[in-house]
């Protein structure tokens, strides 16, 4: 049997360049899928990634039969034996990861849990859902919404509920 043909090249290998990764706008790499452009250098965006208007030099895409890039660096591949992968993370995600870690170490915490009879409420849910079957089609009230007014109105009428830790206060 002969060798199966070459695949053409992925629609996604318009965002890539042959030197890594691209930093683009969604709608630059949309952009470039569409027009068949390969996109690389120094962008016009923040910290130097491609926007749509830095398209008009950019090159088309290599031939058909030429073997394109990936869209996104692969990322390493794991140890053998290893059960898990190492992924690097953005800034963004970085700062995040800092704050939500900073917050559950330093902010108090509990936990609350109660147990309600809601029959009433899903009585009161059901008929107030049938009525706007008839007045709004296709809108209805959740339980969700229920929980929602009580918390409200709880939060009204207990203010220190709703309190937050400020180091060297509580904010009210």
């Amino acid at each position: 049997p002969s060798p199966a043909a070459p695949a053409a090249p992925a629609p996604a290998a318009a965002a890539a360049a042959p030197e890594g990764r691209v930093y683009a706008s969604p709608m630059a790499r949309r952009l470039a899928e569409l027009r068949n452009l390969r996109l690389g250098g120094q962008g016009s965006g923040l910290y130097g990634s491609l926007k749509s208007g830095d398209l008009a030099g950019a090159a088309p895409l290599a031939a058909a039969g030429a073997v394109a890039a990936p869209a996104f660096a692969s990322a390493p591949a794991p140890a053998p034996g290893a059960a898990f992968l190492d992924i690097p993370l953005s800034g963004m995600r970085e700062t995040i990861a800092k704050r939500l870690s900073a917050a559950k170490q330093t902010i108090p915490h509990y936990q609350l849990s109660a147990t309600v009879n809601i029959e009433k409420t899903l009585k009161m849910r059901k008929d107030i859902n049938e009525r706007l079957a008839k007045e709004e089609p296709g809108l209805k009230i959740s339980v969700n919404d229920f929980i929602v007014k009580a918390v409200a109105s709880a939060c009204k009428r207990v203010p220190t509920a709703n309190s937050h830790w400020m180091e060297s206060f509580i904010r009210q």
